[in-house]
């Protein structure tokens, strides 16, 4: 199974490439698109051997609170954990000492504050989470959410802890 994306990836190089040769005779042979033939090539050798993309995800300098993400003093670690909340699981309330961010893989996910604020979170979204906040999140979907949480904190502090609504 780990085989068929490498495939995939080795048939879609080789259909740029053939292409490419294809196209190069006809562009070497006819008037103006001469000049351009070995452009032409070249681009699609180039977009055949690296077929690398790179997309931002998440940018930003709040939590999605709207309050301002700041970096605990001292030295850092990260960490990053999978979470897999089952469906119709609550997380409790509980708050977070240092900024985190979080990338749902699949399911859906409801983030609530105190104050009622919620966000709905699904498969493929990035999350900015709150930090010294009191929050609580419930998989709502009929599966589990599953989400990877990468935790920015000084060495020794705890993730996550159980908190009372303020």
């Amino acid at each position: 199974m780990d085989r068929l994306p490498r495939l995939r990836q080795l048939s879609a190089r080789m259909t740029l490439i053939v292409a490419a040769i294809v196209a190069l005779p006809a562009c070497t042979t006819h008037g103006p698109l001469t000049a351009k033939a070995p452009e032409v090539a070249s681009q699609l050798t180039a977009a055949a051997l690296n077929p690398i993309k790179s997309s931002v995800l998440l940018k930003t300098s709040t939590s999605w609170s709207g309050v301002p993400i700041q970096y605990p003093s001292g030295p850092l670690e990260v960490t990053a954990v999978m979470i897999e909340i089952p469906a119709g699981t609550d997380t409790g309330w509980h708050v977070h000492a240092s900024p985190n961010f979080a990338y749902m893989l699949e399911g859906e996910l409801e983030v609530r504050l105190v104050n009622g604020q919620t966000r709905l979170l699904r498969a493929g979204d990035v999350h900015s989470e709150v930090v010294d906040t009191v929050h609580a999140g419930r998989s709502i979907g009929p599966g589990p959410a599953r989400l990877v949480v990468f935790y920015t904190s000084t060495v020794g502090t705890p993730l996550s802890a159980p908190a009372q609504p303020r």
